[in-house]
């Protein structure tokens, strides 16, 4: 099972274009890399519907209204939120340097002058009190678009964090729903080696009374014991993995961990198969590449702003105010005093703190666009994987299920014939381990196939359906 021949080399074209074209004139050998097309600005509707949408295909209610519990109740999804909504801000932060900046300003001074007379000694005078009252006004004139880049290149930084939490909630349902599953299986698990349990009591009880009559060995008592206290030691380990997954489960749904959930007490079958040719435009809505995109944008940005730094700043100041001893006179037109200047700076020596800076926005832009390759990459190779592994548990699991109707046949029959004299017990307890054995295996497969379409969800960035919104 493969992604339809649009193949890795077909999507590092398809994301290349919007990379250069947000670079500018920064000369780097990275700047031809992977990035992501516009749109992706433009794609948060189907990335929040790919978050929890593909759940349906698990086949479990319960499972997919745990799931929206923890969307609400989830302290780490909060904390995502919490960085989220700090990115933003950082956003009016940086557009509010490129507009002007409006102050104000009064204050009282009470001055007192002294006089000296007889021989000396100090006489207190009059005092004064002025009253000053005024208006400050700053402007820097953004005309190289240095403060565009920084806005830009908060704006791109928003758009991460947005996405970065879109795939927290993305990982949050992938991992609830595996650890949901693993549940799950441990309650069968937990069933399976108590029935074990039971069906060794009775025979331990048979055996017993062909001791005391005779018909059965010492050797067959002592070996029938041994198996039926290495089955309760394994019911009591899978009772505390159980009580472990139960507990880690219901702290992931926001929940305290009081080992009192109750999942469903079987495994959904997946019967809907996984289409063939799935195209691989399906990981542009993967929100951890969205997000790794919009940090090479920002990075871009960040180069371009700290080469603009070379080149003069131009800013326009004014003030506008009154001084009086009079406070009625204070707001009188005929005391206001205005002023306005403009101002040009230039850098002339720095010891090389600007290049310094350019350079190293340049290292970190080149990182971004290195990393973001490797993650398209990594994307690819986690989709490969998973639709791969899925053919493997499939046959297997057809396998196993034939592994379990022999063994269970087997098991019936040695017992059978043990109890009729015809074979030794320890043909009998090696078909009953068999049997465990193979049982539980085949409750591991139908996890391990269902935690597989897990993986093969979270890789794609939701359902098998769901395009990016445009």
């Amino acid at each position: 099972m493969k992604f339809h021949k649009l193949t890795h080399s077909t999507l590092l074209g398809i994301v290349s274009a919007g990379l250069i074209a947000g670079c500018g004139n920064i000369e780097s050998p990275s700047a031809k890399g992977p990035a992501v097309p516009s749109h992706f600005l433009g794609s948060k509707a189907a990335v929040k519907r790919s978050s929890t949408g593909w759940l349906a295909n698990l086949s479990d209610r319960r499972l997919v209204a745990s799931v929206n519990q923890a969307m609400q109740s989830n302290n780490d999804l909060a904390a995502a939120a919490g960085r989220l909504r700090s990115a933003r801000a950082q956003v009016t932060v940086a557009r509010s340097v490129r507009l002007p900046q409006v102050s104000a300003s009064g204050s009282a001074t009470r001055n007192r002058r002294d006089t000296e007379i007889n021989g000396g000694f100090p006489t207190l005078g009059s005092a004064d009190t002025t009253y000053n009252l005024g208006a400050n006004f700053n402007w820097e004139l953004d005309l190289w678009g240095r403060l565009g880049n920084r806005e830009s290149a908060a704006q791109a930084e928003a758009n991460a964090a947005s996405f970065d939490y879109h795939a927290f909630r993305l990982s949050l349902a992938a991992n609830i729903a595996r650890s949901w599953f693993n549940t799950a299986e441990l309650e069968l698990q937990v069933k399976l080696a108590r029935d074990t349990v039971s069906s060794l009591e009775k025979n331990l009880n048979f055996v017993e009374r062909g001791v005391d009559l005779g018909t059965s060995e010492a050797l067959d008592l002592r070996l029938t014991r041994a198996n039926l206290d290495t089955s309760r030691s394994n019911l009591e380990a899978r009772r505390r993995q159980l009580d472990s997954t139960t507990r880690s489960l219901e702290i992931l749904l926001g929940s305290y961990p009081a080992n009192q959930l109750q999942t469903n007490d079987s495994l959904p079958d997946l019967n809907d198969p996984v289409p063939t040719g799935l195209p691989s435009e399906l990981l542009i809505r993967r929100p951890d590449l969205a997000a790794s995109a919009q940090r090479v944008a920002a990075a871009s940005e960040r180069v371009m702003d700290a080469q603009k730094s070379f080149l003069p700043s131009f800013s326009l100041t004014g003030s506008r105010g009154s001084a009086s001893s009079d406070l009625t006179k204070l707001l009188n037109p005929d005391f206001l005093a205005a002023s306005i200047a403009a101002r040009i700076g230039q850098t002339i020596y720095d010891g090389g703190r600007i290049r310094g800076e350019t350079e190293a926005a340049r290292g970190r832009f080149e990182e971004a666009v290195a990393n973001y390759r490797q993650n398209v990459l990594q994307a690819f190779g986690e989709v490969e994987t998973a639709l791969a592994a899925e053919d493997y548990l499939n046959r297997q699991l057809r396998s196993q299920k034939r592994a379990v109707t022999e063994s269970i046949a087997a098991e019936d029959l040695a017992w059978d014939q043990y109890s009729r004299g015809l074979v030794e017990s320890l043909t009998w307890l090696e078909a009953q381990r068999r049997s465990f054995n193979s049982r539980s295996a085949l409750l591991q497969l139908q996890n391990f196939r269902l935690q597989n379409r897990i993986n093969l969800h979270l890789a794609l960035g939701g359902d098998f359906k769901t395009r990016l919104q445009k």
